[in-house]
């Protein structure tokens, strides 16, 4: 049995309507197309997409159960990999990069010329990519008439932007910081400094480096 475009439509609007995310909503409408093409003709469409939900997935439910457990996998696999990339830039040669760019901000906080709006723009400049990156996702996300808007990975960029609000909190905490004359406060200030901004640009630079590889992957597939 071919289903007709109405009927086609039909099914997209039915699981549009169930389902949260656009990856599993291809995945089920494939499926569900597929099986009720192997159908004979002359049994009803509605009936048959039914019965075809509700043996293969367990129905509605069903369907959202496994799209819970399809979106922790993919959130666990992507979050995996962020770590990895995390561990290796503390490995050879990534480490010696790493001393490198930690002096480099060491002899730059300790500039005379060096104040907090200094530290604010280079804080703003390593996250400028990751913003790029993260609204070109927003930007490309939208979707076909009629399905879900949000991807599977939304939770997992979601995750790794909460980076954003830990920069505002240290920025508000960070702004007397810079005016302190004591001279051991002022060297844990830079310490910090620059221990934070080490971590912040570890992880632009791995949120940068999972997001190439999903670019990757979606070419690929």
């Amino acid at each position: 049995m071919k289903p007709n475009p109405q009927q086609e439509l039909q099914l997209q609007a039915y699981l549009a309507k169930n389902l949260r995310y656009r990856e599993t909503y291809a995945e089920f409408y494939d499926h569900i197309l597929s099986a009720v093409e192997t159908l004979p003709v002359g049994i009803s469409f509605d009936n048959a997409s039914e019965e075809i939900i509700e043996k293969n997935f367990g129905g509605i439910a069903g369907m959202r159960l496994i799209e819970q457990n399809y979106q922790r996998a993919v959130f666990a696999e992507m979050q995996k990999k962020y770590f990895s990339y995390a561990i290796e830039s503390l490995k050879f040669p990534g480490v010696i990069i790493l001393a490198l760019f930690t002096l480099t901000l060491y002899c730059l906080f300790k500039q005379p010329w060096f104040t907090f709006w200094e530290y604010l723009v280079m804080l703003l400049l390593i996250r400028f990519v990751p913003f790029l990156l993260q609204l070109a996702k927003q930007i490309k996300a939208h979707p076909v008439t009629g399905t879900p808007k949000r991807s599977v990975k939304t939770g997992f960029y979601r995750w790794l932007n909460k980076g954003p609000i830990l920069i505002i909190g240290f920025i508000f905490e960070g702004t007397n910081s810079f005016r302190n004359a004591d001279p051991v406060k002022a060297t844990l200030t830079v310490v910090f400094m620059i221990l934070f901004c080490v971590i912040i640009t570890l992880h632009s630079v791995n949120f940068y480096r999972v997001y190439r590889d999903d670019i990757q992957a979606s070419f690929s597939a």
